[in-house]
């Protein structure tokens, strides 16, 4: 699927043509303005016209809310084809009042033969009147013979577009909003650069619950788009600041980054034991941007090797609204260390807490016949309302159900937070949204204490400061492999 892309181009003194399609200043394209209708008995559709040249059209909107800068927002969707000679986004699930707004902004990619680039018409706004719902628009009587579902990109994985069903609502919500069963409501296949209106790339120190032996920079030589992957690959720190530095100096990420202000999220300082991050990593996540409940996730990979590497491939809670450090859960789609002596048990499954129980009752592990790390493999969670299910290349090997009454009656003894998982669902705290987090980490407390060779306690507070004493145990490991692939990631509504 095609993607926006990063380089956006702003166009200034607008002027358009009487039959609405754009005039040009100096050669340089410019995005005409959006019709909007409003639809009985509700919904609204966005359109702009179709001319020579122009190959994606994306609609990003909220309703009654204003946008902070260029965000994804409530609605926010890539039209891949035009019909009926236009560009169009529909949604048909908002009931709208007089006096509502609908505040957006759209954005064209454009190909005048030469440089195929994106045009944005930012901070557009409209307000809904009485005349606009006295004379809404029929989407049964409509002269368009287009029929559309929302959040599917205009992607009918059921058939042919002219044999779409009429929308059946799903039990998936997307940034809770409803969608219809079987939309393919996320694709990312990385084909040029990383998408920022998407994935937000994190620069910070981390912490609890895993206190892994990375900081995340937006560096590059870390983590690029390259041949149509997402390549995220460890570097040591002291690549960028030399061995003393990471026992006697300080780094301090400043407005870059992406943690806590003020906290240690950004700045470091090296003081006796506690040493700076021995490892340099990267790390994506859709965070405000995209985050959905209940669906099927699939993303095809090559996980990278490389003593006490792993791969980062979750879902994580939007907001925890059961609390913190994976009180409000934590699902791993696929893990795996990549020490020679794991490679052939793929790990995945859900994390409940940060206590030893809680980390691995619901992890499963899946025996391979040789190493998972030598090739792609597809790696698919399936979410549903009371369970949740992996596979790897299309088999099932773990169906993962909470007990009769929930996860709330492991109690206490569990997770502290049980009593916070009683006011919600059966599968609570699997039943808000979560989005797609996706990265590289290396050592924490991600690795149990029998994990053989380690060169680390994992309640040792010079745990750090011991790993990197042993680098030359480790790092020999390291290679051009030592990388993780991402090919492509999508999700669908159940």
């Amino acid at each position: 699927m095609l993607k926006l892309l990063i380089l956006f181009s702003f166009c200034l003194f607008l002027s358009f043509i009487p039959n609405g399609i754009c005039a040009r200043r100096d050669g340089q394209y410019e995005v005409p303005p959006a019709l909007i209708e409003i639809l009985k008995p509700k919904g609204f559709r966005v359109s702009i016209p179709d001319e020579e040249g122009v190959t994606l059209f994306a609609f990003h909107g909220n309703i009654n809310e204003e946008f902070n800068g260029r965000e994804a927002g409530q609605f926010a969707r890539d039209i891949t084809k035009a019909k009926n000679g236009r560009w169009t986004f529909v949604d048909k699930l908002t009931k709208f009042k007089p006096g509502d707004k609908i505040y957006y902004w759209t954005y064209v990619i454009y190909d005048d033969g030469k440089n195929k680039l994106g045009y944005a018409n930012d901070d557009q706004e409209y307000t809904v009147t009485e005349k606009d719902i006295g004379e809404a628009i029929s989407t049964s009587t409509s002269t368009s013979t287009t029929t559309f579902k929302p959040y599917t990109d205009i992607i009918d994985i059921r058939g042919p577009d002219d044999k779409i069903e009429p929308c059946t609502p799903s039990k998936t919500t997307v940034r809770n909003q409803k969608v219809c069963v079987g939309s393919l409501i996320f694709e990312e296949t990385f084909d040029k650069n990383l998408d920022t209106l998407r994935w937000t790339q994190e620069i910070r120190f981390p912490d609890t619950p895993d206190y892994e032996f990375v900081v995340y920079l937006k560096d590059k030589n870390i983590l690029n788009v390259r041949d149509s992957n997402l390549v995220i690959k460890p570097m040591l720190l002291s690549t960028k600041y030399n061995d003393e530095g990471i026992v006697d100096s300080e780094l301090d990420l400043m407005t870059a980054c992406t943690g806590v202000k003020g906290s240690s999220d950004c700045y470091r300082r090296a003081n006796s034991f506690f040493i700076l991050p021995p490892v340099a990593s990267g790390r994506i996540n859709t965070q405000h941007k995209f985050s959905f409940k209940y669906g099927t996730v699939e993303i095809r990979a090559k996980l990278p090797t490389g003593n006490w590497i792993y791969p980062q491939l979750l879902l994580s809670p939007e907001d925890s609204a059961y609390g913190e450090n994976y009180d409000s859960g934590s699902m791993r789609i696929a893990f795996i260390p990549g020490n020679l002596q794991n490679r052939r048990d793929l790990q995945g499954g859900l994390v409940l807490g940060s206590n030893v129980d809680a980390r691995t009752k619901f992890m499963k592990t899946h025996h391979g016949t040789s190493s998972w790390l030598e090739d792609y493999h597809t790696f698919t969670l399936e979410w549903y309302p009371d369970s949740i299910k992996l596979k790897v290349d299309g088999q099932e090997y773990a169906d993962l159900r909470p007990p009769p009454r929930g996860f709330s009656e492991l109690g206490d003894s569990f997770n502290a937070a049980s009593n916070l998982w009683q006011s919600g669902s059966i599968l609570a705290p699997f039943d808000k949204e979560f989005y797609l987090d996706i990265g590289v980490g290396v050592g924490g407390r991600v690795f149990t204490e029998d994990s053989a060779r380690k060169p680390w306690e994992k309640k040792d507070p010079k745990g750090m400061l011991r790993f990197w004493e042993k680098k030359n145990t480790w790092y020999p490991s390291w290679d051009d492999n030592s990388r993780l692939q991402v090919d492509y990631i999508k999700v669908w509504a159940l």
